[in-house]
Formats: C-alpha cells, sequence, structure tokens
C-alpha cells in the first residue's frame, strides 16, 4: 500500500474510533500527519487503556519491532514470539500478546499467508524502517550486531526441531529462510548453522547457502578473510561430474571450491589474495534443486 493511501486509512480509523472537536481551533494539532505519528499515538492510547497480557516492556513496539526481521511474507507466530522474546528475560510474551497485538494494534500489520502458515508482517516498509532503521554495512562492520541475538535464537528453534525430528513439518518458514537469517550475522550465523544441522544431508544446501551470502558480501565490501571463515562450506553438493559450466581443478581437495565468476573454481589459498566475486547463477542453482525451500532475497 502507498504511504499517503495507508496514512489517509489510519488517520480515519482513528478519527472513527475518537472523533476530534474540530471546534476546538487547535485541532488540526490532534490529527496524525504521519504513519510514524499515527503508531506512536495508537501504541501511546492502547497500552494505557488496554496492557498487554505479558509484562513485556514496550509491548507494542517490541511485538511489531520482531516482525521487521522476518523474511518472504512475514513470521509465522511461533517465530515471531521466538524474536520478540530475544532480550525479554522472564517477560517472555505468548499467544495472548500476539492475540492482543492483533486485536489492538492489527491496523498496522497484515495478516497473509505461505507454505500453508498464517504469517505476519509490519504493514508498510517506512513503518518497519522506523520501528528498526535498516543496517549500513560497512567493512569494518559488515554485518548487523544486532542480528546476533534474534539469529541465535531462531537457530535454538531449529535446534529444539531437529531433536524432534520435526523441523520440515513443524517450521515451514525456518526450512525456506533459515540461511537467509544465518547469512545475516555473518560467518558466526553460518558455523551456528552448521553446528544444529550436524551431518544431516537435507540441511547441507542451507549452510551452503548461507555460505554463498556471505561470501557476496565478503566480496563487495572488500573482506576476503570473511569468505576464507566460510570457505569449508562452499563446497558440494552442487558441482556434478555431468555439470560442465564451470572448470574444476581436482587437484585439490574437494572441500576447498569457491565460487566463482565462472562458476565453481578451484581456490588458491595464496597469502592475501581476494576471492572472485560468487555468481548470482550460482545461487540460482541452490534454488533449482529445491523447488519452493530456497527463495533468493529481492
Amino acid at each position: 500500500m502507498d504511504r499517503p493511501f495507508l496514512l489517509a486509512r489510519l488517520v480515519t480509523e482513528q478519527l472513527r474510533s475518537e472523533p476530534i472537536d474540530t471546534g476546538n481551533e487547535r485541532w488540526q494539532r490532534e490529527v496524525s500527519v504521519s504513519i510514524e505519528a499515527a503508531f506512536e499515538t495508537d501504541v501511546r492510547k492502547v497500552e494505557r487503556a488496554h496492557p498487554a497480557p505479558s509484562s513485556l516492556r514496550g509491548s507494542g513496539r517490541a511485538l511489531l519491532a520482531a516482525l521487521t526481521w522476518a523474511n518472504g511474507a512475514g513470521f509465522p507466530e511461533e517465530e515471531w514470539l521466538t524474536v520478540a522474546g530475544v532480550g525479554a528475560g522472564s517477560d517472555v510474551p505468548s499467544r495472548a500478546d500476539v492475540d492482543w497485538a492483533l486485536d489492538w494494534l492489527g491496523r498496522y500489520i497484515v495478516q497473509d499467508g505461505e507454505n500453508g502458515q498464517a504469517v505476519y508482517r509490519v504493514v508498510h516498509q517506512s513503518l518497519a524502517d522506523y520501528l528498526r532503521p535498516p543496517y549500513r554495512p560497512s567493512p569494518r562492520a559488515p554485518f548487523d550486531p544486532a542480528a546476533a541475538e534474534i539469529v541465535a535464537a531462531l537457530i535454538a528453534r531449529v535446534t529444539r526441531l531437529i531433536h524432534h525430528n520435526l523441523l520440515l513439518f513443524g517450521s515451514p518458514y525456518l526450512t525456506r529462510y533459515m540461511w537467509q537469517h544465518s547469512a545475516s550475522w555473518g560467518p558466526a550465523g553460518v558455523r551456528a548453522l552448521a553446528e544444529a544441522v550436524g551431518t544431516r544431508p537435507e540441511f547441507r544446501d542451507d549452510v551452503s547457502a548461507a555460505a554463498v551470502e556471505v561470501a557476496e558480501i565478503a566480496h563487495r565490501l572488500r573482506r576476503p578473510d570473511l569468505t576464507d571463515a566460510v570457505k569449508d562450506w562452499l563446497a558440494e553438493p552442487w558441482q556434478t561430474s555431468d555439470d560442465t559450466s564451470a572448470p574444476v581443478d581436482d587437484s585439490l581437495p574437494r572441500s576447498e571450491y569457491q565460487v566463482g565468476d565462472a562458476g565453481l573454481v578451484g581456490i588458491s589459498l595464496g597469502p592475501g589474495q581476494a576471492y572472485p566475486r560468487p555468481r548470482s547463477l550460482f545461487k540460482s542453482r541452490i534454488c533449482a534443486m529445491h523447488p519452493g525451500r530456497f527463495q533468493l532475497p529481492t
């Protein structure tokens, strides 16, 4: 929804629920002039008149800010609660808090469906950016430090689901997007995901897909050391004997491959040597292997 139309809808809903006396010469000051102002007005009034079930500090803002970490069409309820609970201490949000947010702040939340699940996201990107300003990566700090706790919490959920053999069915969201979340934490996220999935072959592609994403960022920011950190996962299973699209140096160990502009090529570990840019076509091969499971970020 375009920003002006969304603002008009929000202001209209606010005026319907609490009409303003236009006889007051300062009545215009009571009308929200931005999506962000409308949100702050609603959160303030709702939290005062209808407190959230949990004692989560700043419940309205915390619950919506959690949704800004979602990929795809949005977070399912369990992943929403997992992220909202990061840093909450003993004030862990519950399903009752989700219902509360949907009942009282639902105008700021889009309810959608993906992979047969109900999912939720913030109604507009501008509001998402207000709740969590976009991180600007730099060579010195290529990955958002705030992503560490978020990804760690999601990977902990992955670990629990794998332990009970429930990941593929218990969380279609994590099955599809965990590799993107892991990559947002950089090499630490790739390593954490690799440790969580262990040697299970059905999840090997997720780890490698995350490594490819990290390597792309490493190239863009001229940080070959980051590619070194994930090189063990820039490997098979994509390169097969009948794949002639890229030359392979068979004199190198099979694990020492990288994604170059020409496809998969052998790694030369010369001192100070930069890695070629990982190829977008290579990432598309990952997606092609598992239709509907992997989806490249737009």
